[in-house]
């Protein structure tokens, strides 16, 4: 899985976790990841990629469709808010 653009904005940036959440599903997701602002300013974009196991997106009814949740890893408050400009996931 790559994440393009990932950004965030104004204010101190604790870790992202990266959750994968299946549609149709309460579960609080599965964690794919994390990733950080460490040392890059608001505003500035960079990109991270993950590897994926592949029963997260296996589904024998049909297509798996997921929604990715970016979660603060550190206090909530002091959270920048976090977005990205796409994603991709693939299959060798």
């Amino acid at each position: 899985m790559y994440l393009r653009g990932l950004r965030a904005d104004e204010g101190p940036h604790p870790g992202y976790r990266v959750l994968l959440v299946r549609r149709g599903t309460r579960a609080p997701g599965q964690q794919v990841g994390e990733f950080n602002f460490y040392g890059i300013g608001p505003g500035v974009r960079r990109d991270a990629s993950f590897e994926l196991e592949p029963k997260l997106l296996a589904n024998r009814q049909g297509p798996c469709v997921v929604r990715l949740l970016l979660q603060a890893a550190g206090p909530v408050e002091k959270a920048g808010r976090a977005a990205m400009d796409s994603i991709e996931i693939w299959r060798e």
